[in-house]
């Protein structure tokens, strides 16, 4: 089996941080991540519009 040579590994790992450098340049162009929002406060939210449409449905009755 023939060795493989200095220079070609240096290319291959030259060509590998090419590799890397081109993935992290497309990466900080992305928007970056916004966190999931708990779900605690979909609830609330949730419970505080449900209020506010009983309360809408009393005016309209009374």
């Amino acid at each position: 089996m023939k060795e493989i040579g200095p220079r070609f590994r240096c290319a291959q790992r030259d060509a590998e941080h090419a590799r890397k450098e081109a993935e992290l340049a497309h990466l900080r162009l992305l928007p970056p991540v916004q966190p999931e929002r708990s779900k605690v406060l979909d609830v609330i939210e949730g419970v505080s519009a449900g209020a506010e449409v009983i309360g809408l449905i009393g005016d309209l009755l009374s």
